[in-house]
């Protein structure tokens, strides 16, 4: 029936166009666009989803050195008059007038608060028992594109570019009128769905395609949205931009590199959460106070692929196949996986994190698991409640996994032992011909050479298959945890 998913499925909700004239004079500039295309693998690619954010920042953690905070930063405020649109193409915009934030230069200095210390590090992240992926199927059919919008609604778009919404229920599918191309964002705000492909912004009213006037204020395609509390922050034809009180204003600071960026929100910075963007030359925290703007260049020197904010207010960066965490002012941690991580994936606000190296990994409660059974997609997001949503030539899929059991040290007997037996007992057991394995007391000799072998695929030689990133991980949590028999 038309109109019932819209009726029928919050966030989306069927609008009378007068409506959606008013809703969009209030938020017409809280938009959203174009994603990243690039794929981190041949398998998924960093998500860049939008999200209402909230969060505190609580914990502790040693810092190992690797984040080099550089001080306050000037930060540069650019601002839009507020947009009028009357839906019928005839937009009034006002000129832009451009303005120096007289605040940043006072703005206070953290590196009493940010800078590392001698620390030694990285720490290997010791992984846990795997876990089951429970898979659900949401639509049979292959899709080129697949994004969530919120709650449990999904926006696909075939090759030709034609849309439709997937409900909650079975079969709930809303087709859309008119088309997209190259779509690369979906978003719920305000009560309505916004499609973004490489043309622009489109908003979904009464089942049909309407076209924003965004895109030309900002400059270009929308890469990542953020939404946090009446404040949307965007990436936007190579700027950021910050949407406040009915007006735009693009925010720059020294160092800060906006293209192929990623946002996330949360944690204590001065006194309060902060925004933070991952880029190819570091990560910024940005703050918002009394209507000024004020930031730190954080990490330096190292590009930053993603960051995340979850809802204990930790803050982690991906850099380089680690992570770089974050639990309080000046206390960070570099953390490592003998599986390095090529791309990561998280809801804002929420605990654990996905973490694609190989295979695919669950961050949860301070420890990794592998996840079993994961189907094959071209491309992963995470939605607004942490799970994953994937789409292939099969269908769209959502993923989550089953609780972790309880984590277990690891030991020579439970774990290693078999790994050896399998897979290392032919040429290095006790009537081996070559150098002898088969007690935790050589291993222990040995760890360093044998992780690095076997990481390489230097080892184990044919006829065995080359260890698995569980199984190496496994090698490398057992040193970590003290070559327990």
């Amino acid at each position: 029936m038309k109109g019932d998913l819209l009726q029928r499925t919050p966030p989306i909700a069927s609008h009378r166009l007068a409506a959606f004239v008013a809703a969009l004079a209030a938020i017409c500039l809280a938009g959203c666009s174009a994603e990243s295309a690039a794929a981190a693998d041949a398998q998924a690619e960093p998500d860049a989803g939008t999200d209402t954010v909230t969060g505190t920042d609580t914990g502790t953690v040693t810092d190992t050195g690797t984040v080099t905070d550089t001080g306050t930063d000037t930060v540069t405020v650019t601002g839009t008059d507020t947009v009028t649109d009357t839906i019928t193409g005839t937009d009034t915009v006002t000129d832009p007038d451009t303005v120096t934030d007289p605040d940043t230069a006072t703005a206070p200095n953290i590196d009493a608060t940010e800078s590392p210390d001698t620390t030694p590090g990285p720490q290997l992240l010791t992984p846990g028992p795997a876990v089951t992926a429970i898979v659900t199927t949401l639509n049979a059919k292959p899709w080129a594109f697949a994004a969530p919008v919120g709650g449990d609604v999904v926006a696909v778009s075939d090759g030709k570019g034609e849309v439709k919404l997937l409900g909650p229920l079975a079969l709930q599918v809303t087709p859309i009128k008119g088309k997209l191309d190259a779509p690369r964002l979906a978003l719920s705000l305000a009560d309505t769905v916004y499609l973004a492909d490489a043309k622009g912004l489109r908003a979904v009213v009464d089942d049909a395609l309407v076209d924003s006037p965004l895109t030309p204020l900002l400059g270009g395609p929308v890469d990542r949205a953020l939404v946090v509390g009446s404040d949307l922050w965007l990436i936007a034809g190579g700027n950021l931009w910050r949407h406040h009180a009915g007006q735009l204003a693009s925010v720059t600071a020294p160092g800060l590199q906006t293209k192929g960026a990623f946002l996330a929100w949360g944690g204590d910075l001065d006194g309060g959460p902060a925004l933070w963007v991952g880029h190819k030359s570091g990560l910024h925290a940005l703050r918002v106070v009394k209507g000024k703007v004020k930031s730190w260049h954080v990490v330096a020197d190292r590009p930053v692929e993603e960051v995340h904010a979850d809802g204990q207010g930790v803050i982690r960066a991906l850099s380089q196949g680690q992570i770089l965490r974050r639990e309080g002012p000046g206390l960070w941690t570099t953390l490592e996986m003998t599986d390095a991580p090529t791309a990561m994936y998280g809801a804002p606000g929420v605990d654990g994190l996905w973490l694609l190296g190989k295979a695919l990994w669950r961050l949860e409660a301070g420890s990794v698991h592998p996840v079993q059974g994961v189907p094959k997609v071209v491309q992963w997001r995470c939605d607004g409640q942490g799970r994953l949503l994937g789409h292939s030539d099969t269908g769209v899929v959502r993923l989550q996994t089953t609780p972790p059991p309880p984590v277990q040290k690891i030991s020579w007997k439970g774990h290693i032992k078999p790994i050896f037996s399998a897979s290392c007992a032919l040429c290095h057991g006790a009537d081996g011909v070559v150098t002898k394995l088969h007690t935790p007391a050589a291993w222990k000799k040995n760890i360093d050479n044998i992780l690095y072998k076997t990481g390489s695929g230097a080892m184990p030689l044919a006829p065995y298959d080359p260890l698995t990133p569980a199984e190496l991980a496994l090698i490398a949590g057992w040193k970590a945890d003290g070559f327990l028999e």
